[in-house]
């Protein structure tokens, strides 16, 4: 009698597996053909118009969960056989990279898509996303420190505005208009911050609109992922508007107004910072040569607190500051 119990439980087991894989298959084929009738109406609405179509692409939100990242890292030395340093120009703001950076660097970005039913029926993409940096500087053999950060921490929606639904509201910390020459790490415009706004309202077929409120990340590296050079960076409050994707012919043209003020900071009894306002205009012009190359333009003017065109306030390249800095 027990030979016969065994055998039927072992009869009935993959019966059972066979049960619950079908309702598996079932359950992803519907999710599955809910997905894809949802990716042909965003297809629509992206060939109206490519403006629809940013970093955090509709396509892309599909896949539940991304991983992003980026390092750079090696192995130098100077003509006496010490630690490598990196050449940089006196008081510029940037050194050149290629073998020219004495750190490791790793950012590692972490994207979180919501795909429930409910907002994919309704058009809505909500996301989360992550940015931890690590660095390591490699210019001194003992005496370095290695530190770490959050670059990014931030939620954003699309389609919740039904009359511009590839808006795209967000709130939190982010690498919001960090725009470099990248041969030389330098960020020309760099308003990564905290704050919270509004990409890519649509006006017309192809013209877009940005809003932004923004005050500074303040942490021991600088937009290049190095550590700052000086104790002097502090946070600032910043409005900016965008006019982006304009046909201008030969490229695509952005327009960009900001305004900035910084309160002033007592931070320690003999060290004072004086209260400034500024605000700051620009234009960025991007052609494409051919395929694989692209030219980028841009004229800048900055005055007061905006003068840097960053969310942060730093000391003047080249100056000793005095024991009761004054930075303005």
């Amino acid at each position: 009698m027990k030979k016969i119990v065994f055998a039927l439980m072992l009869t009935a087991t993959p019966l059972l597996a066979d049960e619950s894989t079908e309702a598996l298959r079932k359950e992803f084929e519907a999710y599955k053909a809910t997905a894809e009738a949802r990716l042909q109406s965003i297809e629509k609405r992206e060939g109206r118009s490519e403006a629809a179509t940013t970093g955090e692409s509709w396509k892309r939100t599909m896949l539940g969960f991304e991983f992003h990242g980026y390092f750079r890292a090696g192995l130098g030395a100077n003509g006496e056989g010490d630690a490598m340093e990196a050449f940089k120009a006196p008081n510029a703001e940037a050194k050149y990279r290629l073998g020219n950076e004495a750190e490791t660097y790793i950012e590692a970005t972490f994207q979180q898509n919501f795909l429930s039913r409910e907002l994919m029926d309704d058009d809505v993409d909500f996301f989360t996303k992550l940015t931890f940096a690590y660095v390591t500087p490699t210019s001194n053999n003992n005496t370095f420190d290695t530190t770490t950060s959050i670059r990014e921490a931030y939620a954003g929606a699309r389609g919740v505005w039904n009359a511009k639904k590839e808006a795209m509201f967000w709130a939190g910390n982010r690498f919001y208009e960090h725009i470099d020459i990248h041969i030389n790490d330098f960020f020309f415009r760099d308003l990564a911050g905290f704050g919270g706004g509004v990409d890519d309202v649509l006006l017309g077929d192809d013209l877009k609109f940005a809003m932004a409120w923004l005050g500074g990340t303040i942490d021991e590296l600088s937009s290049s992922g190095t550590t700052y050079e000086n104790d002097y960076h502090f946070n600032k409050n910043m409005v900016d508007l965008r006019l982006y994707d304009m046909d201008a012919g030969i490229g695509k043209l952005a327009l960009n107004a900001d305004i900035a003020y910084f309160g002033g900071d007592d931070f320690s009894p003999t060290n004072k910072v004086e209260s400034i306002a500024g605000w700051a205009v620009g234009a960025i012009l991007s052609s494409a040569l051919n395929e694989n190359t692209a030219n980028r333009f841009s004229v800048q003017y900055g005055v007061g607190a905006a003068e840097n065109f960053k969310t942060v306030m730093t000391a003047p390249k080249g100056i000793d500051l005095p024991t009761t800095p004054v930075i303005n």
